[in-house]
C-alpha cells in the first residue's frame, strides 16, 4: 500500500507541472507570428501528455481508494518518474525565461528532443493505463457484484418488514472464561459433529447459562472458516411478543446478514416465486430458513428457551433447522426435556475460576478490588456464599457497595442467606431501608414490571409513573430518570435497550409472586388518569400524522388504552368508579381512549390511515361501558335513562359492542333492560352475528334464549350459521342448528329455499340502508349479473343442508364457499383479529397452527373483496399476510378476472399471484380473462408472461369427465382445452363494443397465439 501511495503522490507532482507548461506553451505559441510544424507538435504532445497524466492520476487515486494493487508494467519504475518531473521541470524553467514575444525562445533541434522525451514519456503512462485495464474492470466487477449483493440483502430484510426486538441481548463473556465448557467432551464432540447435532446444557437459575451460550457464540466465530452463528436469547419480559414468527424473523435476518452469496441468492428467488409484494407469512418463514440451511451448514443457539409463554411451542421453532446444529441451554424442565428427548444432555454448573474471575469484575466495577487485595479472605467469603450461582454473587456484590468499612461487609457476608428466595428477601429489605420515596418508587417500578401486560420501555415507565391523582396533565418535573429509577431499584432492574426489565427471570418470577397483583390496581388508576388528562379532551385524533405525534409526545397513551381494562380485571379492589365516570362522562376523552385502544401500526401508512379513518366515531357513554364490559357503570347508565339501543357512526348499539368485546356480563344486562338483541348495523349485521364470530357460547345461548333471530341476514345475505362455517366454529354450528330444530318442530312454517335476487331486487335491498354508510355494492353487482354468472347468489338455506347431510363442516368450509366478505378496512382489521384465537372445538386439527387458520381466513377474504371491488381492502388483506394463492375452487387471480378494473389483477400479481393456476374448470386467468372479454385484463396477463398457447393437457374426453365430476356448470365444459385464440374466436360481439373479438383476436396474436394450432375434439 505504501507503494501505491507513493506512485499517487508522484504522478500528482508531474500533473502539476505538466499543466503549467501547457499554460505557458499555449501563452508563447499564441504571440507567435507564425508557429511552424514542430511547434504545433510540441503544443500537441504537451496537451497528450497532459491528458495521459491526468487520467493516470485519476486511476491511481482509484486504486488507492479501493485498495487496489496496481498492475505495473515493467518498465515503469520510480526512476521514470524521476526521469520526467527532472525533464518536465527543466523544459518549464526553460519556458519561463524572459525573452521577447516575437521570439521563440527554444532553438527546434531542442524542440525537437523536448517532443521526443514527451512522446516517450506518454507511451509509458499509456502502457500503464493499458496493463491496469484489467485490474479496474475486475474491481469494478467486484464492486458492482458487492453492492448487487448488498441491494439483494436490503430488499430481502426488507420483505421481513420492521424489526422488533424481543431477543436479549447477546451478554460480554469475561476474558478467559467458559473454558472449561470448550474443553469438555460434550461441546468438542458437538462442535466436530461426532455426535448428534443438537447439544442441550440445562441447569437451575443463575449458574451462568447464558454466559456459556455467549462463550460458545464467540468460539464458534473465531473458529477458522467460521460456519455462521444465528442466535436468539428468549426474554420472559418479552414472552408475549415471542412468537414464533418473531424469532423466525430474527433469525432470518441473521442469515441474510451472514448467508453467503449462494444462500443470499436462493432466498432472493424464494421471494420472487413468492411475490415481491408479498408479505413473508408463518410458512414462508419457515420455508426461507430451510432453504438456507439447505444451501449452507449453520449453528444456531438459542438461551432460555424455558422462559417462552408455552414453552412446547419449541418444537415448531426448531422444524427449519434440520440440518443445522443446535445448541440450546435452559432449565431442566417436562416440557423442554420432552422436545429436546433426541439430543444430547449436558447438565450445567458453576465453574470456580469463572466465579472468581466474575467476583473480581463485579468488585472492580463498584472500585472494590483494593479492598479484596489487601483482604483476600474477602473473595473466598463470597465465593462460599454464592455455592456456584452467578446471580447470588451479584445480589451479595450489590450489597456490599453500599457498606463503608471491611467490617461492615464481613457482617453482611456472615448475614447472607445461602438460598435465592432468602437473597431476594434480603435485596428486598435493603431497597425498601431506603428513604420513605427511593424504597416507594422501587417498589412502583418492580410491581409494574412483574404486572405489565408487556415488556414497558423507560420512557412509558416515566410517563405513567409521572401521573398524580387531582392533575389532569403530566408536570415535566414530576418525570423520573432512568438513571434513578435503576439505582433505587438495588441491581434488580436493568435497562435492555430502552426497555426495562428484572434483571433475571427468577427475580421477575419471585416478585411477581411476592406482590401477588397488588399493582394491577395502581396500573390501572395510573392508565386511566393518563387517558382523562386534557390533553385528549378534543377527541380522537383526526389524522394518521396527528396520531404519530400523539404517541410520540405521550408515549404511555397506547399502553394505558389498550391495557387499563386487563389491569383493572386483574386488580382486587377494582373500586376506581371516579375516574371510570369521568373517562365516559367526556364525550373526547373517551372517544381518544376507543381509538387508542383499536389503533394498531400498518407497514403501508395508505392502510394505516384507511383503518384509522374508518373507525366507528360518535360512541355514547353506553356504548364505550359496554365494549369494555364495566358492569357497574353500564347499570348506572340504564338507570339515569342512557339510550339502550344508541347507535354510532355504523350504527352499531351498545349490545354490538358488548358481543364484540365479549362483554358476557354487559350484554345480560343491556337485554335484560330491554337493548334490542335484532338490531343491524350498516352491513346488516345484528348482535349475534359477532357472538358468533367469536364463538362465544355463553353469549349466543343467552341472546337465542331472548328472541334473537337466527335467521336474519346481511348485506350479503349471509345469516349467522354461515359464519359460524366460515370461521369453523363448530359448537357454534351445532347450537344454532339445536335451536333452529327447536322452532321448527314448534312451527308449520319452514324456510324457502333463497332464490337468486333480480338486479332490481338488489337495488332494493341496498336502498334501504342509509346513505352515509357508503355501500358501493350496486355497481359492482351489475358488473357482476352483466359479465360473470360466477357470482350469482347461490345462497342455499344451510339449515335444510344440514338436516339433511352429514355434518361434514371442514369440507363445506374448504369448498370455497364460505369466503368471508370484505367490508371496510376497521372491519377487516377487527375480523382478522379475532380469527388469531385459537379454536376452541373438540376435532381442532392441532398440525394446523393458530396463525395457519388466521391466514386461511384473511385469504377467503381476499375473493370477498375482489368480488366488492374493494381495492384498498385488498391491499390490506395482502399485507396482513393473507394467501395470494389459496386454491379452493378458484385463486383470487380467477376472481380478479371477472372486474374490468385490472388494479385487482395488477395487485395479485405484483404480490405473486401464479399466472398458469387453473381453477376448478381447469382454465388459466387468461383463458377465464378472454371468455369473459376483458381486453385489458387479458393484456395484463399477457404482459406478465400469460402463455398465450394455453391449454389444459390430457385427453379432451378425460377432462370433460374430471370437469363432471367435480361439479362444473360451464356451458361449455371444454374450454379448458381451448387456447385462448380459440375462445377469442368464439366471443359475441357486444352492443357497446362490436369489435370486441377482433381486438382480443389481435391482442393475442402479438403476444405469440398460433394460429395454426388444432383443437383435439
Amino acid at each position: 500500500m505504501a507503494e501505491v501511495v507513493g506512485l499517487v503522490s508522484g504522478i500528482a507532482s508531474l500533473v502539476a507541472l505538466a499543466v503549467k507548461i501547457t499554460g505557458l506553451s499555449c501563452s508563447y505559441i499564441a504571440n507567435t507570428r507564425s508557429a511552424h510544424s514542430t511547434q504545433k507538435q510540441y503544443l500537441r504532445e504537451v496537451n497528450l501528455l497532459t491528458e495521459v497524466l491526468l487520467r493516470f492520476e485519476e486511476v491511481s487515486q482509484n486504486l488507492e481508494k479501493d485498495n487496489i494493487a496496481f498492475n505495473r508494467p515493467n518498465d515503469l519504475f520510480e526512476t521514470v518518474l524521476a526521469e520526467c518531473a527532472e525533464k518536465l521541470e527543466k523544459l518549464c524553467s526553460e519556458l519561463q525565461k524572459p525573452s521577447p514575444s516575437i521570439f521563440w525562445p527554444i532553438h527546434e533541434r531542442t524542440l525537437k528532443k523536448h517532443v521526443d522525451d514527451l512522446h516517450r514519456f506518454r507511451g509509458i503512462f499509456d502502457s500503464f493505463l493499458s496493463a491496469q485495464s484489467l485490474t479496474i474492470a475486475t474491481a469494478t466487477h467486484r464492486n458492482v457484484a458487492r453492492l448487487a449483493s448488498h441491494q439483494d440483502q436490503t430488499d430481502l430484510l426488507e420483505w421481513l418488514g420492521n424489526p422488533i426486538e424481543t431477543s436479549k441481548p447477546v451478554p460480554s463473556p469475561l476474558i478467559d472464561t467458559g473454558t472449561w465448557f470448550l474443553n469438555s467432551e460434550a461441546y468438542k464432540q458437538w462442535v466436530d459433529g461426532s455426535k448428534p447435532s443438537l447439544l442441550w446444557c440445562h441447569g437451575p437459575p443463575g449458574v451462568g447459562k447464558s454466559m456459556l451460550a455467549a462463550v460458545a457464540i464467540q468460539d464458534l466465530g473465531a473458529r477458522a472458516g467460521p460456519v455462521p452463528v444465528l442466535h436468539y436469547f428468549f426474554d420472559f419480559g418479552n414472552r408475549k411478543e415471542q412468537t414464533k414468527e418473531t424469532i423466525w424473523k430474527d433469525l432470518l435476518r441473521q442469515v441474510i446478514a451472514k448467508g453467503n452469496a449462494s444462500t443470499v441468492q436462493k432466498l432472493v428467488n424464494f421471494r420472487m416465486e413468492l411475490g415481491l409484494h408479498r408479505p413473508a407469512s408463518s410458512k414462508d418463514l419457515s420455508d426461507a430458513l430451510k432453504i438456507a440451511c439447505a444451501d449452507q451448514q449453520f449453528v444456531l443457539v438459542l438461551d432460555g428457551s424455558d422462559e417462552m409463554e408455552i414453552p412446547r411451542e419449541l418444537k415448531t421453532i426448531l422444524v427449519p433447522f434440520a440440518n443445522a446444529s443446535l445448541l440450546i441451554t435452559s432449565r431442566d424442565t417436562p416440557e423442554i426435556r420432552s422436545t429436546l428427548s433426541q439430543a444430547t444432555g449436558m447438565e450445567v454448573k458453576a465453574d470456580a475460576d469463572d466465579m472468581r474471575a466474575y467476583v473480581a469484575s463485579r468488585l472492580e466495577e463498584y472500585d472494590l478490588d483494593d479492598s479484596i487485595k489487601r483482604h483476600p479472605e474477602l473473595e473466598k467469603e463470597i465465593l462460599e456464599k454464592s455455592q456456584g450461582i452467578f446471580l447470588l454473587v451479584r445480589l451479595l456484590v450489590d450489597q456490599l457497595v453500599d457498606l463503608s468499612t471491611v467490617k461492615e461487609m464481613r457482617k453482611a457476608l456472615q448475614a447472607f442467606p445461602t438460598h435465592l428466595d432468602e437473597a431476594f428477601e434480603s435485596s428486598l429489605q435493603r431497597i425498601n431501608a431506603q428513604s420513605q420515596s427511593h424504597s416507594a418508587l422501587a417498589n412502583r417500578v418492580m410491581g409494574w414490571i412483574v404486572s405489565a401486560e408487556r415488556k414497558l420501555q423507560m420512557p412509558e415507565l416515566a410517563h405513567g409513573l409521572a401521573t398524580e391523582e387531582g392533575f389532569d396533565v403530566i408536570d415535566e418535573e414530576n418525570l423520573v430518570s432512568s438513571k434513578t429509577i435503576l439505582k433505587v431499584c438495588g441491581g434488580l432492574v436493568v435497562l435492555q435497550g430502552s426497555a426495562v426489565s428484572m434483571v433475571h427471570i427468577a427475580v421477575h418470577t419471585w416478585l411477581r409472586n411476592r406482590y401477588d397483583d397488588l399493582y394491577h390496581k395502581d396500573l390501572a388508576e395510573s392508565c386511566l388518569r393518563y387517558l382523562t388528562m386534557t390533553s385528549f379532551s378534543n377527541g380522537p385524533a383526526q389524522s394518521l400524522n396527528e396520531m404519530d405525534k400523539r404517541l410520540s409526545i405521550f408515549p404511555f397513551f397506547s399502553y394505558a388504552a389498550q391495557c387499563w381494562r386487563r389491569h383493572l380485571t386483574k386488580a382486587k379492589d377494582a373500586r376506581v368508579v371516579k375516574s371510570i365516570g369521568q373517562l365516559l362522562a367526556d364525550p373526547g376523552l373517551r372517544s381518544a381512549a376507543f381509538q387508542g385502544a383499536n389503533y394498531n401500526s400498518f407497514k403501508s401508512p395508505v392502510i394505516r390511515e384507511a383503518v384509522l379513518e374508518t373507525m366507528p366515531q360518535g360512541h355514547s357513554a353506553l356504548h364505550i361501558a359496554s365494549y369494555w364490559n364495566l358492569t357497574e357503570m353500564v347499570g348506572r347508565l340504564l338507570l339515569v335513562g342512557e339510550e339502550k339501543n344508541a347507535t354510532d357512526t355504523q350504527l352499531w348499539t351498545p349490545l354490538h359492542w358488548a358481543c364484540f368485546a365479549q362483554s358476557q356480563e354487559a350484554v345480560e344486562i343491556l337485554v335484560s333492560h330491554g337493548a334490542d338483541a335484532n338490531a343491524k348495523d350498516s352491513v346488516g349485521w345484528t348482535p349475534l352475528f359477532w357472538a358468533v364470530l367469536n364463538g362465544d357460547m355463553r353469549t349466543v345461548n343467552y341472546l337465542l334464549q331472548h328472541q334473537a333471530r337466527h335467521t336474519e341476514r346481511d348485506i350479503h345475505d349471509w345469516t349467522p350459521l354461515r359464519w359460524a362455517v366460515t370461521s369453523l366454529q363448530i359448537d357454534i354450528v351445532k347450537i344454532l342448528l339445536k335451536h333452529h330444530g327447536k322452532l321448527t318442530s314448534q312451527s308449520n312454517d319452514s324456510l324457502s329455499i333463497i332464490k337468486y335476487l333480480s338486479l332490481d331486487q338488489a337495488r332494493a335491498q341496498f336502498a334501504s340502508y342509509p346513505q352515509y354508510s357508503k355501500l358501493d355494492m350496486i355497481d359492482e353487482l351489475e358488473d357482476t349479473f352483466a359479465d360473470s354468472d360466477e357470482y350469482a347468489n347461490e345462497h342455499d338455506d344451510l339449515f335444510p343442508i344440514f338436516q339433511e347431510t352429514s355434518l361434514d363442516i371442514q369440507r363445506l368450509w374448504r369448498s370455497g364457499r364460505f369466503d368471508p366478505p370484505a367490508g371496510n378496512p376497521w372491519r377487516i382489521r377487527m375480523k382478522e383479529r379475532l380469527r388469531r384465537m385459537k379454536h376452541d372445538y373438540h376435532d381442532y386439527d392441532e398440525s394446523e397452527s393458530e396463525s395457519e387458520m388466521a391466514k386461511l381466513w384473511k385469504s377467503g377474504m381476499l375473493q370477498s373483496a375482489i368480488r366488492d371491488g374493494k381495492l384498498l381492502s385488498l391491499r390490506l388483506l395482502l399485507e396482513a399476510g393473507a394467501e395470494v394463492n389459496q386454491e379452493a375452487r378458484q385463486t383470487p387471480l380467477h376472481a380478479a378476472t371477472f372486474k374490468r378494473d385490472i388494479r385487482f389483477a395488477e395487485m395479485l400479481i405484483k404480490h405473486g399471484a401464479h399466472i398458469e393456476a387453473q381453477n376448478y374448470d381447469k382454465l388459466t386467468p387468461l383463458q377465464q380473462a378472454v371468455m369473459n372479454g376483458f381486453v385489458e385484463v387479458t393484456r395484463l396477463l399477457l404482459s406478465n408472461g400469460a402463455n398465450a398457447n394455453v391449454v389444459c393437457m390430457g385427453d379432451p374426453t378425460e377432462v370433460f369427465m374430471c370437469l363432471l365430476n367435480i361439479g362444473s356448470k360451464r356451458s361449455d365444459p371444454y374450454a379448458a382445452a381451448k387456447t385462448p385464440l380459440m375462445l377469442a374466436c368464439g366471443l359475441s360481439p357486444h352492443e357497446s363494443d362490436p369489435d370486441l373479438p377482433v381486438r382480443m383476436v389481435q391482442l393475442l396474436l402479438e403476444y405469440g397465439a398460433d394460429p395454426n394450432v388444432e383443437d383435439r375434439f
